[in-house]
């Protein structure tokens, strides 16, 4: 009798993933201007980053400045790489979350949970902070997600790993924390 549930074939694994990132990539690159809203929390990232991206220091308002300019400087990074727009701040969240969409199901499908990493891949490729906030606003909401799903999914694949404690793992668990 054949198993209810089996793992998907190799090549049956990455055309699946294919589709779901070419999905992904569909709902977030295009016409990533097309809705300017620089006002709120988005206006003030952007005016942080392009800020620090002239060399100028910033600091965020009062009620903001209990948050890390990180994401100000990586949006500072991509404009003095890119230069200065709405298309490109938000290209960063949109790079983010395909980097997931492509990282956490990789790292499952290491594990041996290949279902799990597709079913993971639908809901990043779908999920409105990836999406919508990507596409509408540049905030770090989507990024924070993208990146910490990928540190707890790195981590959880190495810990089932049967290579779990080699040098090359124990590098990737030392990086996977950090995310």
């Amino acid at each position: 009798m054949r198993p209810l549930l089996r793992t998907p074939a190799p090549w049956l694994f990455a055309a699946a993933l294919a589709v779901v990132v070419a999905v992904g990539v569909a709902l977030r690159v295009p016409y990533l201007a097309a809705y300017p809203n620089p006002s709120g929390d988005e206006g003030n990232w952007l005016w942080a980053a392009h800020d620090l991206a002239l060399g100028r220091p910033h600091a965020l308002l009062p009620d903001g400045r209990f948050v890390p300019l990180t994401f100000a400087r990586a949006i500072a990074l991509v404009f003095r790489l890119a230069g200065d727009g709405i298309a490109q701040a938000r290209a960063l969240p949109v790079a983010l979350s395909l980097v997931a969409l492509v990282a956490c199901p990789l790292a499952l499908r290491a594990a041996g949970l290949s279902r799990a990493a597709l079913a993971l891949a639908c809901v990043l490729a779908w999920h409105p902070w990836c999406v919508a906030w990507s596409r509408t606003v540049c905030v770090p909401y989507g990024p924070v997600l993208a990146l910490s799903l990928t540190g707890v999914t790195l981590l959880f694949a190495l810990s089932v790993s049967p290579r779990a404690f080699t040098p090359r793992a124990l590098f990737s668990w030392g990086l996977a924390w950090q995310l």
